[in-house]
């Protein structure tokens, strides 16, 4: 039996990146991905993706099929708030797996056994708080439980028939979640910070971090940042340390990609790029060198990242002159 599977439905285009993502999953053989997709778009998919030809229409339908009541989703960013529930909704394809979970695709692994250990699945409900890589455990109970009542609310159905995105499926913005209704009814929730989670309004790596004993986010700026896909881990790398990762979040990214990045063994992973690493690399001469950290410092391939930027500062600006 495997560990566990990701379900992702995901509709519109792939992210630039997601041959690296695609890369990322094949070397987590102990792990499948669930793809629900209408995206024609061909690649030589790993053993352990399975891709399930569906439009938007259709997998609407099979979600409503489920409930009593009329839901509301009419975008695809929408579909975010109905992820806790994959576990009742697609129940047919989870049997033969301990956990079920969803994640993003704008994602690069590392080795997934070297976080989420055969003791962390056997002994927690629910892995993780964030929803691009939540895990559940896979009993009817679990899967069930986003239906709970809390304070005689129904948060569950108050998002689906929501036209809003009230961020249901993770912390933050929201306390009527997914983590704070397991909470509620004392459920076991493994934590652990190994990820980087990219800031999208930044022109070079900062980390969107979540404190979780504020209920906050915060972001971790840095100066020489690298992240390395080293024969199948990831690392974090700074000018003075390394830090292994579960994975990397390319949030809003742009990115450059190497054609032949399913076939590198090595490569790193730069604000703007994921390419090769120079012939002779390795972590033991020299890795957090001054030189190792060059990075493509053209402004037009960060043109993506002004408008959130400017929206950001909208926003700042409406606050301010509403005072």
């Amino acid at each position: 039996m495997k560990k566990a599977i990701f379900i992702v439905p995901y509709f519109g285009k792939f992210p630039a990146s997601f041959p690296a993502f695609l890369k990322s999953c094949e070397n987590n053989l102990d792990f499948d991905w669930l793809l629900i997709t209408d995206i024609k778009e061909n690649f030589d998919w790993p053993v352990n993706v399975k891709k399930i030809t569906m439009t938007f229409n259709e997998l609407k339908e099979k979600i409503q099929s489920k409930f009593s009541f009329e839901i509301t989703l009419d975008t695809y960013q929408k579909l975010c708030d109905y992820k806790p529930a994959y576990g009742f909704i697609f129940k047919d394809y989870i049997s033969n797996y301990k956990m079920w979970g969803y994640c993003d695709i704008d994602i690069v692994f590392g080795k997934i056994n070297n976080f989420i250990t055969t003791g962390i699945i056997n002994n927690y409900d629910k892995v993780f708080n964030l929803g691009h890589f939540t895990l559940y455990k896979n009993s009817s109970e679990i899967n069930e439980l986003f239906m709970k009542k809390v304070n005689n609310r129904f948060w569950y159905k108050e998002s689906f028939t929501n036209p809003e995105i009230t961020v249901f499926d993770e912390v933050g913005n929201n306390l009527h979640n997914i983590n704070t209704l397991f909470e509620y009814y004392n459920k076991k929730i493994y934590i652990q910070d190994c990820i980087f989670d990219v800031h999208p309004e930044s022109f070079f790596f900062s980390k969107d971090v979540y404190n979780n004993n504020t209920g906050n986010f915060f972001t971790k700026k840095y100066k020489k940042l690298m992240i390395i896909w080293y024969f199948g881990r990831l690392f974090e790398v700074s000018d003075r340390e390394k830090k292994e990762l579960l994975y990397i979040h390319l949030q809003d990214r742009n990115m450059v990609v190497d054609s032949k990045i399913r076939s590198r063994k090595i490569y790193k992973i730069i604000p703007n790029s994921i390419e090769p690493v120079k012939r002779n690399f390795s972590f033991d001469t020299g890795l957090t060198s001054e030189k190792s950290f060059k990075i493509h410092k053209d402004p037009n391939l960060y043109v993506y990242i002004l408008p959130h930027k400017i929206v950001r500062l909208m926003e700042r600006i409406s606050k301010w002159t509403k005072k």
